[in-house]
């Protein structure tokens, strides 16, 4: 597993070039579950841009930075 639950997510570049994340490219989301076995195993709550749960694989993703 490469986010724990609860961890602050943005979109990867790799995330951002995919059309179905077009929705996601604005705000955060933060990891509620993860499934191994799944196609998309992380499932995402997502706060701006589009919201609702955004289902992702790993490399579309990247953790959040702190703002300093």
């Amino acid at each position: 597993m490469k986010y724990k639950i609860g961890t602050l997510v943005v979109l990867s570049a790799k995330g951002r070039k995919h059309h179905a994340n077009s929705g996601y490219l604005k705000g955060f989301g933060i990891v509620l579950e993860y499934e191994k076995k799944a196609f998309f195993p992380y499932t995402v709550k997502w706060f701006g841009g589009r919201y609702g749960t955004l289902n992702a694989k790993g490399y579309e993703l990247k953790k959040m930075k702190k703002n300093t």
